[in-house]
């Protein structure tokens, strides 16, 4: 079963498929609905989710890898041409007949004739070598040479009994489903009548579900790929390394990688709970499609959702799967809203989602389940492996060292020190207390800081030595140019300029030897850091891993006092920026040198880009969406303002999730504007360079925080009078005259301030029908200015149409 049912067997028959059809599944996907729109028959032929495979929401996210085994069949059957072989596609082919209808009928006869063996679920070794053997040379026919290798190693590999059971239930699987297909299409023939009915409600509730499965997994998805793609997830162990995609990963699953192989940390209202409105971050948006998942599940006991509540759902989730996904996926949930679902589609897509809801709650009973075993394992038991090791360990860590035999249960604040029952009573009575897990909480979320701001640090520190590293080859380079324009002028000149070409070039090797020597002083200190707090780091993991409390709160001194040091020294730590060095050609000396011969015909020059300043608020905070600014002013060695036409200013921004795009203005008097507009809330690294070299002070990190509105002024209050407001429903200014106007939806009227928010004046419609010079207007729902200061109202009862008034 393992053989057929496996990767091997379903990635031969996905490829198969691929390239009967130019290998484009979009390809495929037009054949298909073609196909498909000739009868109904076709469409009953498939399950709910086959079909959803086939047609999903985003047209572009089809492929064959989400495509299970009786899918691929019905497709290779039905839509690549094949003519059936002689024998039928049910039977064996005969043994000369090996082409590629022979084999993917003979692919179905080796399942029925192993499923054959199934009530005893055993195979002797006879019967095992034959099988595997014309399994074998049918799978590489269909797949290619590259698939013996992985048939070898899935013969060798190692099978533990769960692993047995999994995929003896999948070739179980496999042949029901073929099964079902024959006795609904048998259904199909004798009644078309449907039986099932739906109301409005239900449809909401079912809309809502395949909004979240289809479209919020695929969101998810994409949000994966985007951060891993699907050639470096091989780790996840497929047993054909380049066949592992996406399309395959359930929602839960797709959680589960995205929140820890990703790097997220939690939305401060954690994993899952709403977060805050003004969290528009990666990780608040995943955590707000566990969210909703919840509050849609609410109502599967009775499976509806009135139009109300099914609007806000809607609103709120397609926001979030469009910042998730791209604009892309606002016309695919637009069209999912509009689309029709017959019962059956309905029924598939509730029960879709129960099964995301179980599956989580499965995991995490699981979870509970292994943890209370491992609770119950006696101290002293004998079990292998890191098991008995870590319940000896956080036995003798969580007793008392003053009295042996009780288990530390508070901490005493004022001391400092974990304590027991007994000496709470007599050593600490009056002291203040707190229970050994909150302080041990509580002492983690400070420390947690420091292991995070030490990890930052490794990273920052690694940069800097790849920026050193950078500069030494550069540094090498500019002096290596330098050395070579040197050999070409002085060629052909008299011996006595070949004395002076040996004077130049021990100077530039002497400057080449000092700033060598302070590169290789700079690195071997950035490298003894960055080892020095990946060992901090280490240790410090291991304390969080084995979570003891005891360990967390004594080991302080020992392990995050060291930690705190080593990044207080190594935030101090800058790149050593050498000097730029190039050789300049004296033309003047030498046209006179034959006159001149003892005057100096060269020199050095040593520039020092560290008289340029960068400046700007940009360089220290910036806020998500608004433009950020600051300036790049280049100086002599003086100090002073200098332009030359062959500067070079480059800058780069860097966030979490990549490059931003930055705008650099050159003014041509030494000051260079840079622009940029932060994308992601978080972090941001700004690194700015003069002709390849870094500017005093790079790099820069920049804070970016959601973008914050603040109340700028205000009027009115809660009322019926003039100047005082009743519901307002739409606010503008006339920028021509500077006044603002307030609509009120209740009081069907308009009330004019001026820009001192003074009350002006009150307008509304008139009460009797409308004519050519009035017009009656209903409640306004929002209200506008053109440039000439005509006024554009909207206008109208709740439920009624609404009208457009021109003023």
């Amino acid at each position: 079963p393992q053989l057929l049912k496996s990767e091997v067997g379903n990635e031969v028959i996905s490829e198969f498929a691929n390239l009967n059809k130019t290998g484009q599944s979009s390809f495929l996907l037009l054949i298909i609905k073609k196909q498909a729109s000739e009868t109904v028959m076709r469409r009953k032929s498939l399950n709910p989710t086959q079909w959803g495979k086939l047609f999903p929401a985003i047209p572009n996210s089809v492929s064959t890898h989400s495509f299970d085994t009786t899918l691929l069949m019905i497709l290779l059957r039905n839509l690549c041409g094949f003519t059936a072989p002689l024998t039928g596609w049910d039977a064996l082919p005969a043994v000369t007949n090996l082409s590629r209808e022979a084999d993917i009928a003979r692919v179905k006869y080796f399942r029925n004739t192993v499923y054959g063996h199934a009530e005893n679920a055993s195979v002797d070794d006879v019967k095992f070598n034959e099988y595997w053997r014309d399994i074998r040379d049918t799978l590489v026919r269909l797949g290619g040479v590259t698939y013996v290798a992985a048939i070898d190693d899935l013969r060798k590999e190692c099978m533990d009994p769960e692993v047995e059971d999994h995929y003896m239930e999948l070739l179980d699987e496999w042949k029901k489903d073929e099964d079902n297909i024959k006795l609904l299409a048998t259904l199909v023939m004798a009644s078309a009548t449907p039986t099932a009915s739906s109301t409005k409600e239900t449809t909401n509730y079912a809309r809502l579900c395949r909004l979240l499965v289809d479209i919020g997994t695929q969101a998810l998805r994409d949000t994966l790929n985007s951060l891993h793609p699907p050639a470096n997830l091989y780790t996840l162990f497929p047993a054909i390394p380049n066949s592992v995609s996406t399309h395959s990963f359930d929602t839960t699953l797709l959680m589960i990688l995205l929140r820890n192989l990703c790097g997220f940390t939690a939305p401060l209202t954690g994993w899952d709970a709403m977060p805050a409105v003004t969290d528009l971050s990666r990780e608040a948006d995943i955590a707000r499609v566990k969210y909703f998942r919840n509050t849609v599940y609410g109502h599967a006991e009775n499976a509806s959702v009135d139009d109300v509540k099914f609007n806000d759902y809607w609103c709120d989730i397609r926001d979030t799967l469009v910042r998730l996904g791209g604009v892309s996926y606002k016309a695919a949930i637009d069209d999912l809203r509009n689309e029709c679902m017959d019962p059956e589609v309905e029924d598939h897509y509730m029960e879709l989602l129960s099964e995301w809801k179980k599956d989580e709650d499965n995991i995490k009973d699981q979870l509970d389940e292994i943890m209370k075993k491992l609770d119950a394992l006696a101290p002293a038991k004998e079990v292998p492996g890191i098991i008995l090791e870590k319940t000896q360990s956080k036995s003798l860590l969580t007793m008392c060292r003053y009295h042996v035999d009780e288990e530390c249960l508070y901490y005493c604040r004022k001391c400092k020190v974990c304590i027991c029952r007994i000496c709470g009573q007599r050593l600490h009575d009056n002291h203040t207390k707190a229970g050994i897990q909150q302080a041990a909480e509580e002492r983690k979320r400070s420390l947690e800081k420091i292991l995070f701001e030490a990890k930052a640090e490794i990273v920052a520190v690694e940069r800097k030595i790849r920026k050193q590293l950078e500069l030494r080859e550069k540094s090498k380079s500019r002096t290596a140019a330098a050395k070579k324009k040197v050999i070409s002028n002085v060629e052909g000149l008299i011996q006595v300029l070949r004395d002076h070409e040996n004077v130049v070039k021990v100077k530039l090797t002497e400057i080449d030897e000092k700033q060598e020597k302070n590169h290789s002083a700079r690195l071997e200190k950035l490298e003894t850091f960055a080892s020095e707090l990946r060992k901090s780091v280490e240790r410090s993991e291991g304390i969080f891993q084995r979570d003891n409390a005891v360990e967390i709160l004594e080991d302080e001194n020992v392990v995050f006092t060291p930690c705190k040091e080593l990044l207080s020294r190594c935030q101090k730590m800058k790149v050593y920026t050498p000097d730029d060095i190039s050789y300049v050609v004296d033309t003047t000396n030498m046209t006179a040198l034959r006159e001149m011969i003892q005057q100096s015909l060269d020199q050095i020059v040593v520039s020092d880009h560290s008289r340029s300043v960068a400046q700007g608020k940009g360089l220290n905070e910036a806020d998500l969406g608004a433009q950020a600014e600051f300036t790049v002013i280049t100086k002599d060695s003086e100090g002073k303002q200098f332009y030359s036409e062959q500067g070079q200013v480059t800058v780069f921004v860097e966030s979490m999730s990549g490059a931003e795009e930055v705008h650099i203005i050159d003014e041509k008097d030494g000051i260079y504007t840079v622009h940029y507009n932060p994308r992601s809330v978080g972090p941001y690294q700004i690194d700015i360079e003069i002709n390849g070299w870094p500017l005093t002070g790079s790099s820069w990190r920049v804070d970016v925080k959601p973008h914050q509105y603040k109340v700028v002024r205000s009027c009115g209050s809660r009322g019926k009078t003039r100047g005082k407001l009743k519901r307002p429903a739409s606010i503008a200014k006339n920028e021509k005259t500077g006044n603002i106007t307030v609509a009120e939806f209740d009081k069907k009227r308009f009330q004019v301030f001026d820009t001192d928010l003074n009350y002006l004046m009150t307008r509304k419609g008139v009460a009797g029908p409308q004519t050519e010079n009035t017009v009656k207007i209903g409640p306004p729902w929002s209200v506008a200015f053109l440039r000439n200061s005509d006024m554009i109202v909207i206008h109208g009862d709740l439920f009624s149409r609404k009208n457009v008034s021109y003023h």
